[in-house]
């Protein structure tokens, strides 16, 4: 049975003054052994192309448009008017019955989908794209084989964000030698780099620094590409986790300036991003703040926006920066489209949430607590529950903890007037004098 040990206090915006009513002695005192580290979150889902079809000449002209125009706009970012054109491409292969097709679109549609954070409906197009696919089994034909592996590519790309970092290596491995069997070197290219995104997320360091060390000399030689920033990209995120900072750097300014010459503005926001977690990683504090800014401000996508908000946020209370990080708490709203939040965003909101903790303990008491030994809350006690109760102006919202489950969140639309007025109520029937009346 799972036992209720300690709730974490409700945070509001206006509540880094100091430390919040609900914390009770014996969780200062836990806390007070504890420093909590936030997790930097980096962006594993960028799309290594642009998203296309190898039977697009056979098309009729209007309906060429309007995959070409979905293209456009994913290109620049604009994903949500991407799915507006390819939904009424598919609608036109629906019809017509073009399996092929309708597939691709799928396939294009899944990656629109995951940029705005709707994971339920990339999931679903995804499977309906592979799906149809299979009822094609007898075709090995060139444009069934690049269809195929478009849509293992983007396969993986919903699987690694999704947590299912092997399953994401084996369909990329499956990717991979679908290209080979079509002879696109860039599609191996892209496909490979992709691996090394899940061997990264596996641990495997040496493997895909390897792989990424080949990669680079192949491209050396080629035009600059989206494939080439990619490949740079990774390969500077790679440095970064291994300690090779300078390099990490070097190699991200590279990757960006190629982006700004094509230019590609969701690889410039990535690479940001990436800039961001590197200048972190170097104790370059307010140039990581920049590029997180500059990340959050460039990005049409809700997903990395939030994701640059919160190491931002997070750098701005460790830094005791209080009054911007509660400006920017803020601006932190829940991402549009999402009927269920994800994991991901769950455990950077529960970071997010500690970070901001600490910095109540270190402003009530006037001192920092740093002779501490970073430890997550759930270790302390593996069995006891924990609550991440966050009030704002429209709604409360709490993440819960269990041991051994996903973590759960829930939503009750209530004003801050109203969760404070029945708070106040609790207090007051809590009060020992009250406890003597009643008795």
């Amino acid at each position: 049975m799972v036992k209720q040990r300690f709730i974490v206090p409700i945070l509001q915006p206006k509540s880094l003054k100091y430390l919040g009513w609900a914390i009770s002695v014996t969780l200062m005192t836990l806390l007070l052994n504890l420093t909590i580290s936030p997790t930097v979150a980096t962006v594993t889902e960028v799309e290594t192309t642009t998203p296309n079809s190898p039977v697009i000449d056979a098309l009729t002209v209007t309906t060429s448009q309007l995959v070409q125009q979905g293209k456009k706009d994913y290109q620049m970012g604009h994903y949500a008017a991407a799915i507006t054109f390819w939904k009424q491409a598919l609608e036109t292969f629906t019809t017509q019955g073009d399996i092929l097709n309708q597939a691709m679109v799928l396939s294009n549609l899944a990656l629109a989908y995951r940029q705005l954070g709707q994971w339920h409906e990339a999931n679903q197009a995804i499977e309906t794209s592979l799906n149809l696919i299979s009822t094609q089994n007898q075709d090995t034909s060139q444009n069934t084989l690049k269809i195929l592996a478009q849509a293992l590519n983007t396969q993986g790309h919903l699987q690694l964000a999704q947590g299912q970092a092997e399953s994401a290596l084996a369909t990329w491995e499956q990717a991979t030698k679908t290209y080979q069997q079509v002879g696109d070197e860039t599609g191996v290219t892209r496909s490979l780099i992709n691996q090394t995104q899940a061997m990264r997320a596996l641990g495997l360091y040496l493997r895909a620094r390897n792989l990424l060390d080949q990669i680079r000399q192949t491209l050396a030689a080629q035009p600059d590409s989206l494939t080439k920033i990619v490949g740079l990209r990774s390969l500077g995120d790679l440095l970064c986790i291994t300690g090779d900072l300078n390099q990490s750097r070097q190699i991200l300014e590279q990757s960006l300036a190629i982006a700004k010459t094509l230019p590609s503005p969701p690889n410039i926001t990535a690479i940001l991003f990436s800039l961001g977690n590197t200048a972190r990683s170097q104790h370059q504090i307010e140039d990581a703040i920049q590029f997180y800014q500059q990340a959050a401000a460039t990005t049409l996508s809700p997903t990395l926006q939030f994701q640059a908000q919160a190491n931002q946020l997070s750098l701005l209370v460790e830094t005791q920066q209080q009054q911007t990080a509660s400006q920017l708490w803020t601006q932190l709203q829940p991402l549009p489209g999402e009927k269920e939040v994800s994991q991901a965003h769950l455990k950077q909101a529960r970071e997010v949430i500690e970070s901001l903790q600490l910095a109540e303990l270190d402003n009530f008491f006037q001192e920092a607590c740093l002779s501490s030994q970073p430890q997550q809350i759930d270790h302390i006690d593996p069995t006891a529950a924990v609550f991440y109760p966050i009030i704002l102006p429209d709604r409360l919202e709490v993440i819960l903890s269990l041991p051994g489950q996903p973590l759960r969140h829930y939503v009750t639309q209530a004003s801050s007037v109203q969760v404070e007025d029945i708070i106040n109520q609790m207090r007051q029937s809590l009060r020992p004098t009250s406890l003597k009346k009643s008795v």
